[in-house]
């Protein structure tokens, strides 16, 4: 992770238009959290932690479903899904004309 990091990736969206897509900053979000700085990690982009924390609570639901425990770690519906893209599109949206959420 610290490699990755040290390479210092340009976002390509926002080269072209000079916006702030919701994955910029990930990187550094997720070096910043493997380190145990979670506000750090929050401040560079607070959507990569969300999808982290879903990756996890979807893989322990895989292994419940795998094991037949009868167990739902996530919501059943699709609105669950329908409500992080909506988050994702708005904070897309407000990072850009809010400078306390531009990546550092």
């Amino acid at each position: 992770m610290k490699y990755i990091a040290s390479l210092n990736i340009p976002c390509f969206v926002h080269l072209i238009t000079g916006y702030w897509c919701p994955g910029c900053g990930g990187t550094r979000s997720m070096n910043e959290l493997s380190k145990g700085h979670i506000i750090k990690s929050l401040h560079y982009n607070p959507i990569s932690v969300v999808l982290l924390i879903n990756f996890i609570l979807m893989y322990i639901q895989l292994i419940f479903n795998t094991h037949n425990i009868k167990k739902r770690v996530l919501p059943e519906n699709d609105m669950y899904i329908v409500i992080l893209v909506i988050a994702m599109l708005f904070y897309y949206l407000i990072r850009n004309f809010i400078p306390f959420l531009q990546p550092l």
